[in-house]
């Protein structure tokens, strides 16, 4: 499972949305409650982030783990 440090803090943006909380750390992702400045809507984000295949960095990059790019290709089909 990813750990919740692993996740974009309150404050953080995804795009041009606000993350306001952290609603839950899961498997495959964390969910967000989020911002949208441009229509004033709140929303839960889900952000796919399988802890297996990706880390993220302390600069909040997304990493591929090594020798993982078919099986997230993979995962990302399996998701959607």
């Amino acid at each position: 499972m990813i750990s919740q440090s692993s996740a974009l803090q309150p404050g953080s943006h995804i795009a041009d949305l606000q993350i306001n909380a952290i609603l839950g750390v899961g498997a495959f992702g964390i969910t967000y409650l989020v911002t949208d400045p441009a229509i004033g809507t709140r929303f839960a984000l889900k952000e796919f982030l399988p802890a297996k295949l990706v880390s993220r960095g302390e600069d909040g990059q997304v990493m591929l783990a090594d020798g993982n790019r078919k099986r997230i290709s993979n995962a990302v089909s399996n998701y959607f």
